[in-house]
């Protein structure tokens, strides 16, 4: 006897295409598909009454249809209150472009060749959106707005029927997911079983592997079960049933598990391809930048305080990839090696003049009457000492000099000025423009070997977290339990935290080669030494 629903007072024919504890997934005869709650609905038929399978966690969900044409269905997506949570965070915690590169993530393969109307879709709501780019999500207005503006106009009783659809929140509102997921078909289960990182063949191959082997001992388990119930009874067929059970299909049993033990090496081997990565997430960021990574975007750092609105405008704005070793130079280089430093980076813009940049250098050194030429910045009073001795123009008071190099010159807001500090000023240049220079020799594999490595290290605190993340929802229950086990039994993490330390590993030797060579390429450096070798010739007494 065929399933019938009890549907608005009537018993509708439906057809299960899916089960796990407590819900069946039912089929309408129009096509459309929902899942139902075996405790608050009435269902009818033979197969209703058969109890449950185990749920096969591992199952890979259908691909999705590419052609980019609306669903017809119009019952409302229900979502399982196990992933709703998850869902949600999804939804309604990233911005457009963030949603945009979570769903390439999952569906790289399906929907690569559209990427550029994902992109083209999140700016659409973010243009219709109060919020911008930071939006999450469209009303009831502005979301009607963006189907019409997309060739979805609809009238007022269809546009009501397809918000029941998309609206899987049911808050009268509607992200980008929310729009994809009603425009492919796509459910919040698919989305979320989905790895962020991607699929290959051979891993698509491997996990179908287990789904079956898995899906044979479950099978080989039920039979089991039903051989005992009838154990447990009496009469001849209770008897039989007794002694076939100590070894009732022994050998298929033996066949599944190996099947499931050599999926699951498959599984792990696939998963070390470097195809498997967070490609939307790659091409988004490199379409849209930081904006566009699915997790709260970094803010730009600075150096300085902002004491007023108009002073920040005048401060130099220092990036986090380069601001350490920016510190470093105006800190603790001296006087000379700062000068060294800067006409490496404009050798040949500055290199003629490169004896005035020694002389401020000299003279840095004369000022500073603490460190003499091993300093590396004056104070205030210093300051004023320095610009007396090299600008004849020179007239600021002590409160306009504070204020100069507070708004002007320091970059850091010590009320210190170091030679790279003023050369930036006097030269109106920005410290950004010197950091990102190379320096045209070893110096530059040591900068781009640390920041490398800085931040291949981040990266691996990253994916730590994240399996940490993972196990500590792999230890509850539920869909999203089973969910998260079938990462970490796939390898969750492991290739990427592999590939990055090997990685670290060569550019740890690239690093200690340049920084234990004695060769000099940098052209600055080379003629500080030998300037320092000719002002040493001239005054063999200073020593």
């Amino acid at each position: 006897m065929p399933l019938e629903l009890l549907k608005d007072g009537e018993w509708v024919p439906v057809t299960e295409i899916g089960k796990r504890k407590g819900y069946i997934r039912a089929q309408f005869e129009d096509g459309s598909s929902k899942w139902i709650d075996l405790s608050t609905s009435q269902i009818r038929g033979e197969e209703a009454a058969a109890p449950a399978p185990p749920v096969v966690t591992t199952s890979l969900p259908a691909p999705p249809q590419v052609e980019p044409t609306m669903a017809a269905a119009e019952e409302p997506l229900e979502v399982d209150p196990s992933i709703g949570e998850d869902f949600a965070a999804v939804t309604r915690d990233l911005n457009y472009l963030q949603q945009g590169a979570f769903f390439l993530n999952a569906y790289w393969r399906e929907y690569e060749s559209i990427k550029e109307d994902i992109w083209n879709w999140g700016k659409q709501m973010g243009d219709l959106d109060g919020k911008g780019d930071e939006g999450m999500c469209l009303d009831e207005v502005k979301a009607r707005q963006f189907l019409q503006a997309n060739d979805m106009a609809m009238a007022r009783q269809a546009y009501l029927d397809a918000m029941r659809r998309i609206d899987v929140n049911n808050d009268r509102k509607m992200s980008l997911i929310e729009f994809l997921m009603y425009r492919f078909d796509l459910t919040p289960l698919d989305l979320l079983n989905r790895p962020q990182d991607g699929m290959t063949d051979e891993l698509e191959d491997a996990l179908q592997g287990l789904v079956d082997a898995e899906a044979a001992l479950v099978d080989l388990e039920a039979q089991k079960a039903a051989l005992e119930e009838v154990a447990s009874g009496t009469g001849v067929k209770a008897m039989q049933a007794r002694t076939k059970l100590p070894n009732f299909k022994k050998r298929d049993v033996e066949d599944a598990v190996h099947a499931i033990d050599k999926a699951q090496r498959r599984i792990t081997k696939a998963r070390k391809s470097p195809e498997l990565r967070e490609k939307g997430t790659e091409w988004m960021m490199a379409r849209g930048g930081e904006h566009a990574r699915p997790k709260k975007a970094a803010k730009a750092s600075t150096m300085m305080d902002h004491h007023t609105e108009e002073q920040a405008g005048l401060h130099e704005k220092v990036h986090a990839d380069w601001e350490d070793e920016l510190l470093l130079v105006i800190r603790q280089y001296n006087y000379k090696q700062q000068a060294g430093f800067f006409l490496n980076a404009y050798w040949d813009e500055v290199g003629e003049t490169a004896e005035v940049l020694w002389d401020y250098a000299a003279s840095m050194g004369e000022c500073d009457t603490k460190n003499g030429e091993k300093g590396s910045c004056l104070d205030e009073t210093k300051c004023a000492q320095f610009f007396r001795a090299n600008d004849e123009d020179f007239d600021m008071s002590a409160t306009q000099l504070r204020q100069h190099l507070r708004a002007e010159v320091c970059l850091n807001n010590d009320k210190k000025m170091s030679l790279v500090e003023y050369l930036l000023n006097q030269y109106g240049l920005d410290a950004e423009d010197l950091m990102t220079r190379p320096q045209n020799g070893h110096s530059d594999t040591i900068r781009t070997c640390t920041k490398q490595i800085t931040a291949k290290e981040q990266e691996i605190v990253t994916w730590q977290d994240k399996i940490a993340v993972m196990e500590e929802k792999a230890a509850g229950s539920g869909v999203k339990a089973n969910a998260a086990k079938n990462q970490i039994a796939q390898g969750y993490g492991v290739n990427q935290t592999d590939t990055l330390q090997r990685e670290i590993e060569t550019l740890t030797k690239q690093l200690t080669r340049a920084q234990n060579t004695d060769e000099i390429l940098e052209p600055g450096y080379v003629w500080v030494m030998e300037r320092q070798e000719r002002w040493n010739a001239a005054n063999p007494t200073h020593f």
